[in-house]
C-alpha cells in the first residue's frame, strides 16, 4: 500500500469515528 492510498484510508476512519461519535452524543441533545 502507497503513502497516498494510506493517507485517504485514515482520512476516511478519521471522518468515520467523527461520524459515530456525533451520532453517539445526538440521544444526549435531545432528552
Amino acid at each position: 500500500m502507497n503513502k497516498k492510498q494510506r493517507e485517504k484510508y485514515t482520512k476516511i476512519i478519521i471522518y468515520a469515528i467523527i461520524f459515530i461519535f456525533i451520532i453517539g452524543l445526538l440521544p444526549m441533545f435531545f432528552i
